[in-house]
Formats: structure tokens, sequence, C-alpha cells
């Protein structure tokens, strides 16, 4: 019964795409008149089908009747299409029975997802279908859906892909539908936005989505942000840098939380109208990581802010001093050199007694406040002949300092 059912609906859907369209196909009034009075009898006929419960347009005769009734059917038509002309359909008719049939094929669905609805099917789970973001504008877009039961409508939204659930923006209707339409407003121009859209039916059942993305426009003469970038990183500063199509202004919002809150966030900005943009991001803390977006308006208060971003500043480690040696010895001179992992200076502390006191100013100490990573230094005046002890000492650029064990050397004769 209820497969003659939505038979008898799709045929019904069929004969009312057929008649919508059956003056084109007649070239005088008559004809035309005939064809209206068609429409409203066939209409009938299949809206008392439906009524009497009988599932399909003549289902209960036999195939003598129907055999009777289209000779008889063919007979009337002929008759009636003696005083016609012959159809000619234009180019624009033709477009909108192309529209038509579209609208009946999405309508088909909507009536599959009724009939699984209606008789209450336990073995039909629910499924999300035909996902996709449309009416996209520079700061808003409308998201739309099928399921094949009725259900609610969520979308989550993010800049960033995978979407997170957890933290994702999200927009969503309680009414219980087949066709899902949700409007995202308040984005971004000229930025991707990926989306997973979510509905839940009166049994409480929920499906996802996949994963779906749609780029909002950008607005004419908005600046468009490229080649964005953290380098130049410190242990307490960075340097962030990018470029503009237009001159533009600079300004950085940065936090250490995600994502950065613009309201909140700490900000570093300049109002010149350039194309390069560079900031230097000072009294940062040590091993943290700072989230920032950068921001460009031009002239005409069109603004553009991409995607966040994320740099690590460097650790609190004294330099790492390695690779310690003694040559070129004589009988006053020597050269001791040495490595570290970082920039950093190079001190060497002698003396002929053990152990060297780093402490004393009396202890001789040879200093070059050079930052380099590979340190050599020559010893002058040494007595000939004497045992010399040295300790080597370098600090980098934020003064962490390191000591080496302590050496020693003999000078010649």
């Amino acid at each position: 019964m209820k497969n003659k059912l939505l038979a008898s609906i799709l045929a019904g859907l069929t004969i009312l795409s057929l008649v919508a369209f059956a003056p084109l196909a007649s070239a005088d009034k008559g004809g035309r008149d005939k064809d209206k009075n068609n429409r409203g009898q066939i209409i009938s006929s299949f809206v008392q089908s439906l009524n009497s419960g009988s599932g399909s347009i003549n289902s209960n005769r036999d195939r003598d009747d129907d055999d009777e009734d289209e000779d008889l059917n063919d007979d009337r038509d002929e008759n009636r299409g003696r005083g016609n002309v012959g159809a000619v359909i234009s180019d624009a008719r033709i477009q909108v029975l192309e529209r038509l049939i579209a609208l009946i094929q999405e309508q088909i669905q909507i009536l599959l997802a009724r009939l699984n609805d209606l008789r209450g099917d336990a073995s039909a789970s629910l499924v999300v279908s035909s996902v996709a973001a449309s009416e996209i504008k520079t700061t808003e877009a409308k998201i739309v859906w099928l399921t094949n039961r009725i259900a609610d409508s969520k979308v989550y939204f993010s800049t960033s892909s995978p979407v997170d659930l957890a933290s994702a923006r999200t927009k969503s209707k309680g009414a219980l539908e087949f066709s899902h339409r949700v409007s995202l407003d308040e984005l971004s121009p000229n930025t991707t936005y990926f989306f997973i859209v979510e509905s839940r039916d009166n049994s409480n059942n929920i499906i996802r989505s996949a994963q779906f993305s749609f780029a909002t426009l950008a607005i004419s003469g908005t600046p468009v942000i490229s080649f964005v970038s953290a380098s130049n990183i410190a242990t307490s500063s960075a340097t962030i840098s990018w470029t503009t199509n237009i001159a533009a202004t600079s300004k950085i919002y940065f936090s250490t939380s995600s994502p950065v809150i613009l309201a909140s966030a700490s900000v570093v900005s300049d109002l010149g109208l350039i194309t390069s943009h560079s900031f230097n991001l000072p009294g940062l803390n040590a091993s943290t990581t700072y989230y920032f977006v950068v921001e460009s308006v031009n002239a005409s208060s069109s603004v553009t802010r991409p995607a966040q971003l994320s740099f690590n500043t460097l650790s609190v480690a004294a330099p790492v001093i390695s690779t310690i040696s003694v040559s070129g010895i004589s009988s006053s001179t020597a050269t001791i050199s040495w490595t570290t992992n970082t920039l950093s200076t190079s001190k060497i502390y002698y003396s002929t007694s053990t152990p060297v006191n780093v402490l004393s100013t009396s202890t001789p100490a040879a200093l070059d406040n050079a930052l380099v990573i590979s340190h050599s230094m020559v010893l002058t005046g040494l007595g000939a002949s004497t045992n010399y002890f040295f300790i080597v000492e370098s600090v980098d650029v934020i003064s962490n300092m390191s000591r080496s064990s302590q050496f020693s050397f003999l000078t010649t004769l």
C-alpha cells in the first residue's frame, strides 16, 4: 500500500508538470481553453485517487477497462487536436520547464523523507544529504541540507581545520524539519570557513555530516593579507611581518590564550598606510606559546583579518660550552678555544694557583664582548715553563651565563 501511495505521488507530480505546460502545444485560443479544462480534470482525478486511498491512478481497474479508456482518450485527443496549428516551444519556456523539473526532483526527496517519517520505520536511520553553502557574501552565508526524517538544525563552523566541535562557533534552529537552512553572519571577508552540520530527530537520534568549506567574498578594494610570519623569536620578543596588496594600516592582537579575544588581547598598531608590515613584540615571557591575529585597514575603512597563528618563545637556558682546547703554546702565549650553542661573549679566568678564584678581582682575565658561537682568545705575557689553570665563561644576549670546569696547560721554556 505504501509503495502504491509513493507511486501515486510521483505520478501526480509528473502529471502536474506536464499539465502545467500543456498550452505550449496549442496555438489557437480554443485549444488553450480545452487544455485548461483538461488540466482541471486531470488534477481532480489525481486528488480524488489520493483521497480514496487507491494508492495509484486507475489501480482498481482491470487491463481491459484501461485499454478501452485509452482508445476513448485517443479519439478525444484526436478530435481536440484537429483545430490546432502545431507546437512551438521557445528557449525561454524550455528553461522554465528545466527549473520546474529540478524543483520536482527536490520535492520528491522531501516526499520520500516524509514517507519514512510517517510510517515510523525504525530501520530508517537518520541521514543527512545535499549539504551545501549558498548565498555566500562578504560577511554571511547560508548552509542548507536535507534529512530523511524531521529533525532540528545546527552548524559548527570555524576558520581552522579540522573543525573542533568543542570550540567552534555554532548556529542552530530548534524547529523539526526535512529541509534545513541556517544563516551564518558576522563572518570575515575573504576568509575560508570550515563547517559541519548536525541534526537531531524527535527520538533524540543525532547525525553529523562530513566537513565542508566555503570562502567568503572579498570586499571590493579590501586589503588582501599574505605572507604572515613570526621571525627573530627570542626568549622575550618576536617579530611579526606580513604584506598587503594595497596600502593599509598595521595592527596585531596577541595573547597567551586561544582563540584570541580581540577586545581583551594585547595590541600593537601603526596607522600609517603601507604594504610591507612588521612589528616587534617586546616583553614576552620565555618558553610560552603566543597566539596572534594581524589586521589591516585601508583608506576606505575596509578591514581584513586572516586566521589566527602562533609561535613559541625560546626557553631561558644558559649557553652550553663545549670543545675546549689549548693550542699555540709558547713560553709566553697560548690560545684558548671553545664553542657555545648560542651567541655569547668570551672570557677566560687564568692563574698559576689552583683552584682558579673567579670571584677575586686579582685573578687575571681576558674578555671579548662580541656575541659569537666559536670562541678563541690568545693569552699573552705568560711565564715560561709554568703551569697555568683556567676557566672559560660565556654570557648570552639575555645575560644567561655559563662557566666551564677548570683546565690547565704548561708553557714552554
